[in-house]
C-alpha cells in the first residue's frame, strides 16, 4: 500500500515552501538519510529496493491519474514525564497542520485561501491527500529518553513500541530525541517492521509542547515528504540527486 501513496503522491511534489526551514538555527536536525545509511548497512537489499522503485516511477509516472488519498496515522507517545506526555489536543493540531500543507492552503480570518510562498507560488500544486487517525494514540511510559536515529524506538526489547499495521497505516513515534535530533524518516525501500517516521515532540503540532520557531506542525510535513520518497535536497555527499527534475544537482 505504502509503495501506490508514493507513486501517487511522487506525481506532485511538495515545493520547498512547505519545509519550515532557517539556517541560522542548528537545533532541528533531521537524520533521515544517516538513518537509511544504517538501514543499508545492515540489509543490502534496501538500497537494491529503493533502485527499483526510482526505476518504476520513472518509467510509469506519465501513464498514472492522480487521485485523492486518505492516509491514516497511528501515533505513538512515548514519555518519561509528564512534560513529554503531548496531549490529544497536540496530536490534532499536528494532523490539521499536515492537511494544511498537503492541501497546500491556509486559514486566514475563517475563510480557505491559496497559501503563496514568495518564489514558488506558480510552481506549487495542491496535492490530493488528506491524513487520519486510525485509532486512539497509544501513549508508553518508558524509562529510556534521548533516542537517536538506530530505530531502537521501534522495539519493545529496547523499552520501544512496534509499529502498528505497517502496510496499512503510517506509523509515527513521538519522543524526546536526542539533542539537535528532530526527527527522522524511513523512506520508500526499507523493511516494514521499522517503517514510519520519529519526531521529537518538541516539534509536533502547533500548540503544548511545541517549541517556536518550529510550532506550524512543518517538521512532520517535511518528514513525511522524506516519507513518501522525497529525497532532501542536500544529501550526505556532493552532487547528490535528489531524483526531481526542477531542482539542479547539490553541490
Amino acid at each position: 500500500m505504502k509503495y501506490l501513496i508514493v507513486f501517487l503522491f511522487l506525481l506532485h511534489l511538495l515545493t520547498p515552501a512547505t519545509a519550515q526551514e532557517d539556517e541560522s538555527r542548528t537545533y532541528r536536525q533531521m537524520r533521515t538519510l544517516e538513518a537509511m545509511q544504517l538501514l543499508q548497512e545492515k540489509n543490502p537489499q534496501v538500497r537494491l529496493n529503493q533502485a527499483a522503485i526510482e526505476r518504476f516511477i520513472a518509467k510509469e509516472s506519465s501513464r498514472v491519474k492522480s487521485q485523492e488519498i486518505s492516509i491514516p496515522l497511528a501515533i505513538h507517545i512515548l514519555y518519561t514525564n509528564n512534560s513529554e506526555k503531548i496531549s490529544e489536543e497536540q496530536i490534532l493540531s499536528q494532523i490539521e497542520a499536515l492537511n494544511r500543507d498537503f492541501s497546500y492552503v491556509e486559514r486566514d480570518k475563517g475563510r480557505l485561501q491559496i497559501d503563496h510562498k514568495k518564489g514558488f507560488s506558480e510552481k506549487a500544486t495542491p496535492i490530493d491527500i488528506q491524513f487520519c487517525l486510525a485509532s486512539s494514540a497509544r501513549y508508553i511510559r518508558s524509562k529510556k529518553s534521548g533516542w537517536t536515529y538506530d530505530n531502537t524506538i521501534k522495539s519493545s526489547e529496547h523499552g520501544g513500541i512496534e509499529a502498528f499495521d505497517p502496510e496499512n497505516v503510517v506509523n509515527i513515534w513521538v519522543a524526546a530525541l536526542d539533542e539537535q535530533l528532530s526527527g527522522y524518516a524511513q523512506m520508500p525501500g526499507g523493511p516494514s517492521t521499522t517503517d514510519g517516521i520519529v519526531i521529537d515532540y518538541r516539534f509536533f503540532g502547533t500548540m503544548g509542547s511545541v517549541q517556536a520557531p518550529y510550532d506550524e506542525g512543518k517538521t512532520l510535513t517535511h518528514l513525511m515528504g522524506n516519507f513518501l520518497g522525497l529525497y532532501p535536497l542536500w544529501g550526505l555527499t556532493e552532487c547528490s540527486d535528489d531524483y526531481v527534475m526542477d531542482t539542479h544537482i547539490h553541490n
